[in-house]
């Protein structure tokens, strides 16, 4: 392989939100960035063409062809991977016996499925490398879980399980797989809260605020560095002490 950029990071649903910030904070730090969506195309085709060094494809990761089409794809574009960002999500809100096992599964599909087969699309090509950095986004709701929210804590813990099975696993080839659990973070997953909503829900942080994409992004980026080099199966929370 061709190393075409000096940082090279993918990032799968990064068009928007938590993605967004974190293909812009790559950006910045100058590394050579493909990022996947499904639905956004016209934010992502506005981002990528905004952006230097950067590049889209579409694909539905909860489907193995696409996830191994995104690794092809990455690989054409920077040669070399340092960082996967396994950002894919979809929250439902309901009590359990409101939630279809279709509901269910489509939780399931959209956060573990997409993490579970990206990281598998990715795994010969950090194992060939000996290094590189899995990133895979969780939720604070997958350490203690949430009310109203089976599905998605289910599926945010099972990230987390992944996360920590798969750094044993890839230790050897020397590639670090760590996951980050966000809290309230300003984005769609908390648009449809009221004003009485969000006062209650910033009453329970502890540091006052909303998280912001870029608290996320931040986190991410230092975990995908060498700054984080002996960091390995461990899980970030960043919730402004709303769990601890």
């Amino acid at each position: 392989m061709n190393r075409l950029y000096k940082k090279t990071a993918v990032v799968t649903a990064g068009a928007k939100g938590i993605g967004e910030a974190i293909v812009r904070r790559f950006a910045k730090d100058g590394y050579g960035v493909v990022f996947s969506y499904n639905t956004s195309e016209q934010k992502a085709l506005k981002l990528s063409s905004e952006l230097n060094n950067v590049f889209c494809i579409k694909a539905d990761l909860s489907l193995e062809p696409d996830a191994k089409r995104l690794a092809a794809f990455s690989l054409e574009k920077l040669g070399e991977i340092d960082a996967l960002v396994c950002n894919a999500g979809y929250a439902h809100y309901s009590i359990m016996p409101h939630t279809s096992i279709i509901e269910m599964r489509k939780v399931i599909g959209c956060n573990l499925d997409t993490a579970y087969l990206s990281c598998k699309a990715f795994y010969d090509i950090f194992v060939n490398q000996k290094k590189g950095s899995i990133v895979n986004i969780s939720s604070v709701w997958g350490l203690s879980g949430a009310s109203c929210e089976t599905a998605y804590s289910a599926a945010k813990a099972g990230i987390i399980g992944l996360t920590q099975s798969l750094a044993k696993e890839l230790a050897p080839s020397l590639v670090r797989v760590n996951a980050v659990a966000p809290g309230a973070i300003e984005t769609d997953m908390i648009a449809h809260l009221s004003k009485a909503e969000r006062e209650a829900l910033i009453s329970e942080i502890p540091l006052g605020r909303i998280g912001s994409t870029e608290d996320i992004a931040s986190i991410v980026a230092f975990l995908a560095s060498e700054e984080a080099g002996y960091i390995t199966g461990q899980v970030l929370n960043v919730s402004g002490g709303l769990v601890i």
